[in-house]
């Protein structure tokens, strides 16, 4: 605090009496420094941040917790008083789970603060709902409808419903049978009217979290599983190198699927076969099969099935087809003549060959280091049949030419091995 007096000075340098003193109060401006974060604790809904001041100013007058939630700009005060020197950690018990933002503030007698940087908290809901209670069960001609209490908790998602057919199984042995939570407390099937099987019910519940209950008790009802995979689909089919058949689909969404079997159709002489290509159900995750076995030449034809897990089976899914032709009719191109020749003084190498046919031809060079397993291209599209190849200092490397037409690979060159001798 400062106080100021005036006097006032006539034309003639006389001097008036002192005028009362004025106070006047110089702001501080001046932040403490803010406090180290040395940790924190997270547990459920509960937040502790630790924090360790030594330093405090004359004017230091306490702490304050600051915490966002989610991408929210604003921080609103966590503490309901002002935290005394004294005190190096804060517990703050938070609303609802998600991400918050938080930072620990060292604040003086003019209200100037020094803030840490930003801490970032993750609250994690792990509690999970109670399991349903009170399961009834009716049916009729052709439905079920099963029901439950519903649940109390504030954050809960929906109830999930599971079945089997038999009594003694085990809630591991339950299957799933409603691809996404139930909002309501109500379940409605429908049936096959002939069905006989006495199936078995549990609910339970689940969160927003995704934390589960238990499994409720039981509910027991005539159900059959009579609901088949939906038709799978075939995306693309081809011939590999290694001359086996690749089939690509998209895999089915069911919970319950098991796999799929594949099945082949293809003239031999005068006869028309169809012939399942797998031995064992192929596994509900692939999206490729391989087939390895046909032998044969012409035209050969594709479909699959799916099934689940109660051997429920698709209808057969879209055809594709591919024309699998002898070597001799495909390879009507040959490469000769593939020369390379080292230019002198640098790293690389002259490639020059010559082609039996030219026309819409046109080249790849594939290079393989010592100690790769595959060829990999080296250059873009060519239409000249020579090509500067750069190597590396001291490395040996394998060199090969294909041949392309709009058809796929016309032809091969020999495979020459390059090496550069360390300069």
């Amino acid at each position: 605090v400062y106080y100021f007096s005036f006097k006032v000075l006539d034309f003639f340098g006389d001097e008036s009496e002192y005028s009362n003193p004025i106070k006047v109060f110089i702001k501080d401006l001046n932040a403490p420094l803010p406090p180290a974060f040395i940790g924190k604790q997270i547990k459920q809904k509960s937040v502790t941040l630790k924090w360790h001041k030594t330093d405090f100013e004359k004017d230091f007058a306490g702490f304050n917790i600051y915490k966002a939630y989610r991408s929210e700009k604003n921080y609103t005060k966590a503490n309901t008083k002002l935290l005394p020197k004294t005190d190096s950690l804060f517990t703050d018990n938070v609303n609802k789970y998600g991400p918050y933002r938080y930072v620990i503030a060292a604040i003086d007698r003019s209200g100037n603060e020094g803030v840490t940087d930003e801490i970032a908290i993750e609250t994690i809901d792990e509690e999970p709902p109670v399991a349903p209670k009170g399961l009834t069960i009716s049916a009729d001609t052709g439905r079920i409808v099963l029901g439950w209490q519903k649940n109390t908790e504030k954050d809960l998602w929906g109830y999930m419903v599971y079945q089997t057919i038999n009594k003694n199984t085990s809630n591991d042995g339950y299957v799933l049978i409603t691809p996404e939570p139930l909002r309501t407390n109500q379940f409605k099937q429908e049936l096959a009217k002939n069905s006989k099987n006495k199936f078995l019910y549990k609910v339970l519940a689940i969160d927003s979290s995704y934390n589960k209950s238990p499994l409720s008790e039981f509910a027991v009802i005539t159900l059959p599983d009579v609901v088949a995979p939906s038709e799978p689909f075939i995306n693309n089919c081809y011939l590999n190198d290694k001359k086996s058949i690749v089939i690509e689909f998209f895999k089915n969404t069911e919970l319950d699927l098991k796999g799929y079997d594949f099945y082949r159709m293809y003239k031999h002489g005068n006869e028309e076969i169809t012939e399942k290509v797998n031995s064992k159900i192929i596994d509900n995750t692939s999206s490729r099969y391989i087939d390895r076995e046909f032998a044969d030449f012409g035209l050969v034809k594709y479909y699959m099935t799916a099934a689940d897990s109660t051997n429920n089976v698709s209808k057969k899914s879209n055809i594709v087809k591919l024309n699998i032709r002898k070597e001799d009719e495909v390879i009507k191109y040959e490469i000769k003549s593939f020369d390379a020749k080292p230019i002198k003084e640098s790293n690389s190498w002259k490639l020059k060959w010559e082609i039996n046919k030219e026309e819409d031809v046109f080249y790849v060079v594939y290079t393989k280091y010592d100690g790769d397993e595959n060829f990999e291209p080296q250059t873009k599209n060519l239409t000249e049949t020579k090509y500067l190849l750069n190597l590396k200092n001291g490395s040996k490397i394998f060199v090969q030419v294909r041949a392309y037409t709009s058809k796929g690979l016309a032809a091969k060159s020999e495979i020459k091995l390059l090496e550069n001798k360390k300069q």
